[in-house]
């Protein structure tokens, strides 16, 4: 398709093979799905570097937020947890002073925090939205495609999905503007 054609429908359960390829060739991505599995998060994940992502979901799977972008902190904060576990167990087994355990903690503290949130950088900003959204959109620099089909294995693979392909310029810069206002209104 060349810039400035009609939008090309596509009904079927290969849906896949339009969305992935815009994911794959986006300097820009913009994305709308209420919701996205693990699947297509390590998927967005992999091919990430050097993109600029930007996702609204209403409804995506945990795992899938800390693959793509949510809170690495929290991988940080888990792993202070677990060794704050291990040393008071260890200070009970071996009567080590608790004045030590602490100052061990607040190390452990200052240094696991952030080793989790530099752990892996965010692969994409996450906006979750107020009210549901249903919309699906996904947007590349020159390619955009709105239809049915959610961002998770089942609704790109087996479902039987319609999209619109849209390759005009024009179409494509509207429903960018459309995703910025959802955006800001998240």
């Amino acid at each position: 398709m060349s810039d400035g054609e009609p939008a090309v429908g596509y009904s079927g359960n290969e849906s896949y093979r339009y969305v992935e390829r815009a994911i794959d060739e986006a300097g820009e991505l913009l994305i709308v799905s209420p919701y996205i599995d693990m699947y297509y998060a390590k998927f967005i994940a992999q091919r990430s570097k050097g993109k600029k992502i930007r996702i609204i979901s209403s409804s995506m799977e945990s795992a899938a937020k800390m693959e793509i972008g949510g809170s690495r902190r929290l991988k940080g904060l888990f792993y202070f947890i677990f060794l704050l576990f291990f040393a008071n167990l260890a200070s009970y087994l071996i009567h080590i002073n608790m004045v030590l355990v602490e100052a061990a903690s607040a190390l452990l503290l200052a240094v696991a925090v952030p080793i989790g949130a530099k752990k892996k950088g965010a692969a994409a900003e996450i906006k979750h939205p107020k009210k549901f959204v249903h919309a699906k959109m996904y947007i590349s620099d020159a390619l955009a495609i709105v239809g049915s089909a959610n961002l998770t294995y089942r609704g790109m693979h087996s479902n039987i999905e319609h999209l619109e392909i849209i390759t005009d310029r024009e179409k494509i810069d509207e429903l960018r503007r459309i995703f910025y206002k959802m955006w800001d209104e998240a």
